[in-house]
């Protein structure tokens, strides 16, 4: 199975422990590079259709496209009118893309 998509969980309190009353916009970071400086925006849509307070996007819908064997490291983080959040944990994976099925009608005469 190929990773296609990154998800994460919205945070509900700022960093004195208030909670978060303002709308938040979220960077993803992705890069081959550790810490990732590649920096992609989450969609609006993708920000609202959360379930239970976890954000999940599509990759293609960050316009990332990643190359197959390859190294990533990604981290996210949160904004609002006063700044940034600090990122998240840097996770790292190999990308494999999709593998083609198997040929078929294989026949011996």
């Amino acid at each position: 199975m190929s990773q296609s998509e990154l998800s994460f969980s919205a945070p509900t309190t700022n960093v004195d422990g208030s909670a978060i009353t303002e709308a938040l916009s979220y960077i993803a970071f992705i890069d081959t590079v550790n810490p990732p400086v590649k920096s992609y925006a989450v969609p609006a849509a993708d920000v609202a259709a959360a379930v239970s307070g976890v954000i999940t996007t599509k990759f293609t819908e960050l316009g990332f496209t990643p190359v197959n064997g390859t190294t990533y490291y990604v981290d996210v983080e949160a904004t609002d009118q006063n700044g940034a959040s600090a990122p998240t944990t840097v996770l790292s994976f190999v990308y494999q893309g999709p593998l083609p099925g198997a040929p078929t009608g294989l026949k011996v005469s």
